[in-house]
């Protein structure tokens, strides 16, 4: 048509229109090309049916690897709805399908290690993480997967260093940062679980959990203080959290040298406490606090009735250590620091 040549442009415009006819914006050419030939009537009649749907060029190779790829997710998609309902030999065979439909979709690979880790089928579940990996050797989830393996396994070591190349990969995961914290607690390496700990603050100040165990690991290396610290940011996120509020009033009161203002704050909440629970637990949380707080008396009497208390119902363990106590505040001495902590209802280790 540009050159003049429109018999050609309109034979090749009506051939195109034979093709897909719903592409009605070459109605508008072809007409131009029927009036140049002096063909009005058909020029009108073209003219009328222009719209402006355009034409859709399907590439063949690229309409099969689109096929193939959507084929693959979706299978992806039909999974991950029978694991929701329950279905996991169902999610397993479609996983295995999507497999076949794509063998380069890394997602498919772990999503089956997921599933089969899942299943405790560990040996197979390393195996498809490990192909995820060969395809994508970047791949975040991949090396955060083949972590919890080795942590399941117990093989500690190899878990941490997977951990950290997840880490490399993506600093701001909170769920890696959590685990890889917990697990070097769990080696007893508390110094390097700081880091970790001290990034989980930054990326998810709600997360409790975290702040709890940054405290103990705090502890674990003496500095109680600073331990005292974090479980006060802790109260202050979630203050109607019981056992956080128990917690730090016992670590106040068993660590020597804490300032006589903190003290006498942890005193009025284990009052607080005891007056809203009436528990055993909560009248030994007091009698540490009055021991603490130089009222070493009250804090014998009060500890007897809740040795009684504890004899009645025959906890021997328990009234062991509430009688040792209670010879402790006799002699004007603080209650042992290793009760200070316990892990809160709530604030468990188990990762976000």
């Amino acid at each position: 048509a540009a050159r003049g040549e429109h018999e050609d442009a309109a034979r090749h415009l009506e051939r195109a229109l034979e093709l897909q006819p719903q592409a009605d914006q070459l109605n508008h050419p072809l007409a131009l090309a029927y009036r140049r030939l002096g063909d009005m009537d058909a020029a009108r009649t073209q003219i009328g049916k222009a719209g402006r749907s355009k034409v859709r060029v399907a590439d063949p190779i690229l309409g099969a690897v689109g096929n193939m790829t959507v084929s693959s997710e979706m299978l992806l998609t039909t999974a991950a709805q029978a694991l929701k309902a329950g279905r996991f030999d169902l999610a397993e065979r479609v996983y295995r399908e999507a497999i076949e439909a794509n063998p380069e979709n890394k997602r498919a690979y772990l999503n089956l290690s997921v599933l089969l880790a899942k299943l405790g089928r560990l040996d197979e579940a390393e195996t498809y993480a490990t192909e995820a990996l060969r395809l994508s050797p970047n791949y975040f989830f991949a090396y955060f997967n083949l972590a919890t393996i080795s942590e399941e396994r117990g093989n500690f070591d190899e878990a941490l260093a997977f951990y950290r190349k997840a880490l490399e990969r993506n600093p701001h995961d909170v769920k890696t940062n959590f685990r890889y914290a917990r697990l070097l607690m769990r080696v007893g390496e508390y110094e390097q679980a700081l880091v970790p700990f001290e990034q989980l603050v930054l990326l998810a100040p709600s997360l409790v959990q975290a702040r709890y165990l940054h405290a103990l690991a705090l502890v674990s290396l003496g500095r109680n203080i600073e331990a005292i610290g974090v479980l006060d940011e802790a109260i202050a996120i979630t203050p109607d959290d019981i056992n956080l509020r128990l917690t730090v009033v016992r670590l106040i009161a068993t660590t020597p040298g804490v300032e006589a203002e903190t003290q006498r704050r942890a005193l009025e909440m284990a009052l607080g406490l005891h007056e809203e629970l009436r528990s055993l637990e909560t009248a030994e949380t007091l009698a540490m606090c009055l021991a603490a707080t130089g009222n070493f008396e009250q804090a014998a009497a009060l500890q007897q009735r809740v040795v009684d208390a504890a004899s009645e119902h025959g906890d021997e363990d328990m009234t062991n250590r509430l009688q040792r106590h209670l010879e402790k505040y006799r002699r004007g001495r603080l209650a042992d620091p290793a009760w200070s902590l316990a892990t809160p209802a709530g604030t468990d280790d188990r990762a976000p």
